[in-house]
């Protein structure tokens, strides 16, 4: 082996070269997941907390519209047999819907029947626009607060490279700035 070249290695059939490493382009052990947000400010926190809050209310939706489904599809059922006492429900009598009869004539059912599905539409229209609102409130307030953190690192990231001697940037061959910028 001649003392000019690059001492090699063999392992596994593959060749490693060894390259000298840079002072702190060493590996790191992997952190916590609560240590990535030690970047964050506490309004930054205070809005991640929101966005969560947002994804709450935007989950519990669902539920909510299969309840009205469920009370409504009852309504359905009661008033097409006619005999009987009709169903208890909870929320189509919130908008005027849901009325309990009990052996009712064809008549008193469909217009019965017409103020549930009144009912029914309005809560359901309802339950769309706080489900379309906390889910755009959500993700806008978490994409935002993720751009203030990232952009706040790639500044550190930047200030920091730029404070190295000129002999570190020599050794750290294996570093690809740019790369690193924009990951």
């Amino acid at each position: 082996m001649d003392h000019d070249e690059p001492s090699i290695t063999s392992s596994d059939e593959k060749l490693v070269e060894e390259i000298p490493v840079a002072a702190g382009l060493e590996s790191t052990p992997p952190i916590s997941f609560w240590q990535l947000f030690r970047f964050s400010t506490y309004w930054e926190l205070f809005w991640l907390f929101i966005g969560f809050v947002m994804c709450c209310i935007k989950a519990l939706t669902l539920p909510a519209v299969v309840i009205v489904y469920s009370e409504f599809t009852a309504m359905l059922v009661d008033r097409a047999i006619q005999v009987g006492t009709s169903s208890t429900v909870h929320a189509l009598p919130i908008f005027g819907g849901g009325k309990k009869l009990t052996n009712a004539t064809r008549e008193v059912n469909n217009e019965a029947l017409y103020d549930d599905s009144i009912s029914y539409g309005i809560l359901l229209t309802i339950a769309s626009f706080i489900m379309f609102i906390s889910g755009i409130f959500s993700v806008d307030i978490f994409n935002l607060v993720a751009l203030r953190q990232v952009t706040r690192m790639r500044i550190k990231l930047f200030e920091s490279v730029m404070r190295q001697d000129i002999g570190w940037h020599d050794l750290a061959s294996k570093q690809n700035f740019a790369q690193s910028m924009t990951e």
